[in-house]
């Protein structure tokens, strides 16, 4: 399962690096950084949800964290295809 979102996360992060120069271009530097937040999130949730024990650093993640990333993946996947749309790629 986490190795699906990697790869859904790898593949907005590389939609978002193709389009951003167009975005940025028309004014719309605030809708990258919204993607960026989503993906950044991604990238760092098991920072954030790492708690110390005795024998080291354990992932310790609640247990609807497949739905919420899934949500947030979901998310930044309509909002990169409607930009696309608005630049006229699709």
């Amino acid at each position: 399962m986490r190795g699906d979102f990697d790869v859904m996360a790898d593949t907005l992060e590389n939609i978002k690096s193709e389009i951003k120069c167009k975005v940025v271009a028309k004014g719309r530097k605030e809708f990258i950084e919204n993607i960026e937040t989503y993906l950044t999130w991604y990238r760092n949730k098991e920072k954030v949800h790492s708690v110390k024990t005795p024998s080291g650093l354990r992932v310790n993640y609640p247990a609807d964290m497949p739905i919420t990333i899934n949500e947030k993946l979901t998310l930044c996947f309509e909002l990169l295809i409607t930009e696309l749309d608005k630049l006229g790629l699709l």
